[in-house]
């Protein structure tokens, strides 16, 4: 049996080599389903719910396969060369934690298949001096072409967005607020948040992602654009979302594949002048400069350390990517106005909340005439533009088509163009919803009114 799951493990690592550039998590590609079916068939032990892409179902399965030290070298450089076209490329930190993870597999097995291992799954020299070179080079491009942000602009989309019940809208607006990953906010088990007594407007943060296995200590961070007990609030609100996924087992990585998306789709939509690729990472970006403005108008602090403070960095390494975001004060709001500035956002804040509060009261009592325009702007722009209720011109980004859709992921997308029509002003309507990219058979099955 041993020399099977052997013959199997190499015809399917000799596969997914062969077609390693269709194999990224975010791609469905029949060479990708094709690839799962072998898997499936070779390992039938496997169980579904654990064995989701190509690299979950090898490492499960990996060790059964290598009882040897021949066997050992027969797949596992094999492993190693997959790895990096199954995540991020040319990405050191993801690669390490990869390498890592399959190296913790084998700390069982006998010494010459573990040092074997241990050894064989480590990033090189060269390959450390290349992936740092091209590293630059992606920061430099970015510094080329910064994100800008007034931080009345950020204050102002956090409390908006802060009153949301559509979960990615909901999970930008908490990450915006605390600077926290999302899957930090998307997982009970990852952190826990709970407010701090003696320091009004901050909370504790235990519980960090990324850590390597490393235990690491709290973060004190302040709570930005709402009040820290109604952070508590909505954070709550929106594990009601995941915590059936987290209780079930599902790892970090098959959460944020199933539940990112949503927020990363309306920063997107909300913010269209960030670069392709760009997620809800860069909102942690724009809160630790907007945090250090409102809570360090005189620069008692560097702004640096600030900042590796309230993300939870090790290190400043990471620091030079956030170098692309500038926050901007306005051209009213100076240094030593900004304790001013303060109390004027949270009474705007304050305002914005019970205007949202009294808009939810009142759903559905009145009815709105909306004139949509459909004419759409330049293909590549992929803006859309409507007439509000007020009529007024807005435009909103269309949404991305999605091939091979869930039915959870087809009614989440259009719960998603809904809260967007509703967050620009705009009446949610059957047209209205197709031409935010919403196919006619989904606005007819999922529209929610």
């Amino acid at each position: 049996m041993s020399s099977l799951y052997i013959s199997n493990m190499e015809k399917i690592l000799n596969e997914c080599l062969r077609v390693k550039h269709k194999l990224a998590p975010e791609s469905e590609t029949d060479d990708k389903k094709r690839i799962m079916e072998m898997i499936r068939a070779a390992f039938p032990q496997l169980q579904k719910p654990d064995c989701t892409t190509p690299y979950t179902c090898i490492k499960l399965v990996i060790a059964t396969a290598v009882k040897t030290l021949p066997a050992a070298k027969r797949l596992i450089p094999k492993f190693k060369q997959l790895i990096p076209y199954l995540f991020k490329r040319d990405s050191y930190s993801s690669s390490e934690i990869h390498f890592g993870q399959i190296r913790a597999i084998f700390n069982e097995s006998p010494p010459t298949i573990r040092n074997y291992v241990h050894n064989t799954m480590r990033t090189t020299a060269n390959q450390k001096a290349i992936q740092g070179t091209k590293a630059n080079e992606r920061v430099e491009k970015k510094l080329l072409d910064p994100f800008r942000i007034s931080l009345q602009t950020f204050l102002k989309n956090i409390a908006r967005d802060a009153e949301s019940n559509s979960f990615g809208v909901l999970v930008s607006a908490l990450e915006s607020a605390s600077g926290a990953r999302a899957i930090e906010l998307i997982s009970k088990k990852v952190a826990k948040f709970e407010l701090i007594p003696d320091l009004p407007g901050f909370v504790l943060q235990t519980g960090q992602a990324k850590t390597r296995g490393k235990k690491v200590p709290p973060i004190t961070k302040p709570i930005i654009g709402m009040k820290p007990d109604r952070f508590l609030e909505r954070l709550a609100y929106a594990r009601k979302f995941t915590d059936a996924d987290v209780d079930k087992g599902l790892d970090n990585t098959e959460l944020a594949r199933k539940y990112e998306p949503e927020a990363v789709a309306y920063v997107q939509s909300i913010y269209p002048e960030l670069t392709k690729g760009s997620g809800t990472h860069v909102m942690r970006a724009v809160y630790s400069k907007a945090s250090y403005m409102i809570h360090n108008p005189n620069e008692e602090i560097a702004p640096s350390q600030w900042m590796k403070n309230v993300l939870g960095h090790g290190s400043y390494n990471s620091l030079k990517n956030y170098d692309s975001v500038i926050v901007t004060r306005g051209s009213v709001v100076k240094p030593t106005d900004v304790p001013m500035a303060i109390s004027e956002i949270e009474a705007r804040i304050t305002a914005l909340e019970d205007v949202r509060s009294n808009e939810q009261d009142n759903k559905g009592e009145e009815v709105y005439e909306v004139l949509i325009n459909k004419k759409k702007r330049k293909l590549e722009d992929e803006q859309v533009d409507f007439t509000t209720i007020d009529n007024k011109t807005v435009s909103i980004k269309k949404l991305k088509r999605v091939r091979n859709k869930s039915e959870d992921e087809s009614k989440n997308l259009v719960l998603l163009a809904e809260e967007l029509l509703r967050t620009h002003n705009v009446k949610v309507t059957k047209d209205s919803l197709k031409s935010l990219g919403i196919g006619s058979a989904n606005v007819s099955k999922y529209r929610t009114k």
